[in-house]
């Protein structure tokens, strides 16, 4: 688990795989940054984030084994993260936020790296 940054990623010999995690909090804080600019849209982000963290919350407060908690999140914050994806896919699919403004390089940056 880490952000983006090329250097968090492990040289290891052939054969062996990470598992690559990219920090939520950071593709959150793209959002924070341009919030003054951009308040509606990064507002809407920001509020559906922050079910993550709440459902995450919950799991831990319940003592979730891990596979308990990986289910609960896919149950869960999966789709909130599904329509997350898509509203900002539509963002700039629907040309509805330009992709070099501040709230298009925080959807790009997002983006990117949803599979991390």
């Amino acid at each position: 688990m880490s952000d983006a940054l090329a250097a968090n990623n492990p040289k290891l010999p052939p054969g062996v795989e990470t598992l690559m995690g990219n920090c939520l909090t950071h593709g959150r804080r793209q959002f924070v940054d341009v919030l003054d600019n951009f308040p509606e849209a990064c507002h809407h982000v920001i509020v559906e984030l922050g079910l993550i963290y709440w459902h995450d919350e919950q799991a831990q407060e319940k003592r979730l084994s891990p596979q308990e908690r990986m289910q609960f999140h896919q149950e869960h914050s999966g789709p909130v993260m599904d329509a997350l994806k898509a509203w900002m896919s539509e963002q700039l699919e629907k040309k509805l936020t330009e992709p070099n403004s501040g709230l298009g390089k925080a959807i790009n940056y997002f983006l990117k790296r949803w599979t991390g």
